[in-house]
């Protein structure tokens, strides 16, 4: 196993006995930020699978991808946009040349106009700037799942 990627049961930490909500892959390089989001999503509900790097998140994500290679449903990529190894910019572009329509939520504490810009022309469903209220972040996992869902079964986007 890497030592560079965490997992968190589906049931998410113990006394956490919430539904599973949705997975989130997490990408974090610091580590007391990594495992306070973690926290937050697990009790959340939702399934909590950490990376510590770009290159380690792809990592993950490829080894829970099923034959037909697509990205399920309920499943959302969360990552820091400046990390070691490979950023959350490296971390699109490679998504996009696999063919991989995964929704992505990049955090950054660099939230420039220019870094904005480029997350929008990476395909980025949002960006939100750190310092941040966690449930700011929640809140837009929780929308970005319910409009996959809603594309999944056909309806209209509410979002």
């Amino acid at each position: 196993m890497n030592r560079d990627v965490e997992q968190v049961p589906a049931d998410g930490f113990k006394g956490y006995d919430q539904p599973n909500a949705g997975t989130v892959f997490l990408a974090e390089d610091d580590a007391p930020m990594r495992e306070l989001l973690t926290r937050a999503m697990a009790r959340a509900g939702f399934r909590v699978l950490t990376a510590r790097s770009g290159v380690d998140l792809l990592d993950r994500i490829e080894s829970t991808l099923d034959d037909s290679d697509r990205f399920r449903p309920g499943q959302v990529i969360v990552s820091d946009v400046r990390m070691r190894r490979l950023d959350g910019f490296g971390v699109l572009k490679a998504l996009r040349q696999a063919a991989l329509d995964a929704p992505c939520i990049l955090i950054t504490a660099f939230g420039d106009e220019e870094t904005h810009a480029r997350a929008a022309e990476f395909g980025a469903d949002a960006v939100i700037d750190k310092p941040f209220d966690i449930e700011v972040l929640l809140e837009r996992i929780r929308g970005v799942l319910a409009r996959q869902r809603s594309v999944a079964v056909g309806l209209p986007d509410e979002a």
